[in-house]
């Protein structure tokens, strides 16, 4: 049974003192990414909210020297020499940072072992961190709420998310501005259920802003709708690029194309330098078809060729072009870069299957699998490719695996109806495409009519698609290939039926003369039924 989300109250003001506490906290951990997010959101309150500057200093350790000498390693990623400086750490914060930078040194280590195994078929799907399981025995059952962010850090990465799960909450109970510990939850969550079981579970106050940030953060990771949550933060936090490109995701997934664009723009404009979700941004452009726009800013992020978000976007570009050779040279770049960036890897599939290279595509979805199994893209992706091999059972099940994750996507709603078409289970794929239609707003798909009108023989759905098609093909002599047959099966049904409209026939069959790209099979076809019609005008007193 799905777990119920109670309807969380309004936030709370930010606590500055806090905040500015938990950044100085995380920065003296060397946990960066989530210091500099917490940074920026600070800097998103008002000066005159901020006008308090009371000083925030930490409390001095026995090791302190110690400290000051692996923070200094570790600014210039010489983990193992951090972990050699603090060898006999005792203090809480030289313990972190005395495991935290062996689990680096061992991150590194796992990754160049990875790449040592490139182009071969031993290659893991992502690196394997073999030390993780000793460091995890050095502080299971911690009661330090920081070093209970370390725990389920390890417990994540051994597969033990429930036990993951419980630890993380505790952390943030104590540490509510932990961005990190919030992340670690949000990748431990695969399902809209699972996200309500564990919303219900938070411990601290659910009017404390960070727990809104966590669902806003989830709800995007899930394609689900979040767009309001982040108009209520904005309040506080009101210049927040974070929040904003939050915003932007959230009317992406819900197909509100126009608006995410504009809010993407704006935040480029205000912070050009900002790197974080172009990826998406990218998709955006892609997906609209606005090559100009991809070439424009694609230019602008060259410079930033060592971030895995820049070569999406570069990648990107050359995919729209046609150029998949140059794509996915700067999506594997990508995935060098950050070898669990997921997004590269998704791209990378899609760039194979559209160079009919459908088992490197499989590869690389199965690849993306392994570090998040959320995104419907990857389940569609392999549908797409398993259906292309005629594998239709294997399809089937990625198309629902697909579907439910993302319930009104059109295009895994078509994609489940030529499967079910593929095994003649015509009732199935009927239903699919109505399901197709209604998630549509203007129900204007003419392949999937036209699909529709193949298998009911239905003149109503074949001139369906001849309206949408001659309202959307603005070149009167170029057709598609569902607005070509249908023309030609509308009129001949239109010459079969008792009640059929001989005229209406006519004029379909003279449209086809007028267009240059008739596939020869339906021009004989078509010149086959102009004789027949002729025929029957001939015999008969009006037409």
């Amino acid at each position: 049974m799905t777990s119920t989300i109670e309807p969380a109250p309004p936030p709370l003001e930010p606590d500055l003192l806090d905040i500015r506490r938990t950044i100085k906290e995380l920065n003296s951990r060397r946990l960066l990414a989530s210091s500099s997010w917490l940074g920026e959101q600070l800097l998103s309150i008002t000066p005159s909210k901020r006008k308090n500057n009371k000083q925030i200093t930490l409390e001095r350790e026995d090791e302190e020297d110690a400290i000051l000498a692996a923070r200094g390693s570790m600014d210039v990623h010489e983990y193992g020499r951090a972990a050699h400086f603090l060898r006999d750490a005792k203090s809480p914060r030289a313990w972190f940072l005395s495991i935290y930078s062996q689990f680096l040194a061992s991150e590194r280590t796992a990754i160049q072992e990875f790449h040592t195994m490139d182009s071969t078929r031993h290659q893991p799907p992502t690196p394997v961190n073999r030390v993780v399981a000793d460091l995890y025995a050095l502080v299971a059952g911690t009661a330090d709420h920081w070093l209970m962010f370390l725990e389920g850090l390890f417990l994540f990465r051994l597969g033990r998310k429930s036990d993951a799960i419980t630890v993380l909450l505790n952390s943030v109970h104590k540490l509510p501005w932990n961005w990190s510990a919030w992340c670690l939850l949000c990748d431990c969550i695969d399902s809209e259920a699972e996200y309500a079981a564990v919303v219900n579970r938070i411990p601290i106050a659910k009017r404390h802003p960070a727990f809104y940030m966590f669902q806003i953060k989830t709800l995007n990771e899930l394609f689900l709708p979040c767009h309001n949550l982040c108009d209520t933060m904005l309040i506080d936090f009101e210049t927040s690029p974070w929040l904003l490109t939050e915003k932007a995701r959230s009317y992406y997934s819900i197909g509100a194309v126009p608006e995410a664009q504009a809010i993407f723009e704006s935040i480029i404009a205000a912070h050009p330098l900002r790197l974080d979700a172009v990826d998406t941004f990218s998709s955006l452009l892609y997906v609209s078809f606005d090559l100009d726009k991809l070439a424009h800013y694609a230019t602008r992020f060259k410079v930033f060729k060592d971030r895995p978000e820049a070569c999406i976007f570069i990648g990107n570009t050359y995919a729209l072009r046609g150029e998949h050779e140059k794509a996915i040279k700067y999506f594997i770049r990508a995935t060098n870069l950050q070898p669990t960036y997921a997004p590269a890897y998704i791209l990378l599939g899609h760039a194979y299957y559209d160079m009919t290279n459908h088992y490197a595509a499989i590869q690389a979805y199965r690849r993306a699998l392994h570090i998040t199994k959320k995104d419907f893209r990857i389940w569609f992706g392999l549908g797409q490719c398993y259906r292309a091999l005629a594998m239709h059972s294997y399809a089937l099940y990625y198309y629902q695996r697909g579907r439910a994750i993302r319930p009104h996507d059109i295009a895994i709603w078509e994609g489940l109806g030529s499967c079910y078409e593929d095994l003649n289970r015509t009732q199935d794929a009927l239903q699919a495409y109505q399901r197709a239609l209604d998630s549509s707003p203007h129900h204007s798909l003419p392949t999937v009519h036209h699909r529709m009108a193949k298998l009911l023989q239905s003149l109503a759905h074949f001139e369906r698609v001849i309206e949408i098609c001659s309202i959307s093909e603005k070149d009167t002599t170029v057709w598609s290939d569902p607005h070509i047959n249908s023309l030609i099966e509308a009129a001949e049904l239109h010459m079969k039926g008792a009640d059929g409209d001989l005229k209406r026939a006519r004029e379909y069959l003279d449209k086809i003369a007028t267009c240059t790209n008739v596939p020869p099979e339906e021009a004989n076809r078509a010149t086959r039924l102009i004789t027949e019609l002729r025929m029957r005008v001939m015999n008969a007193p009006t037409i």
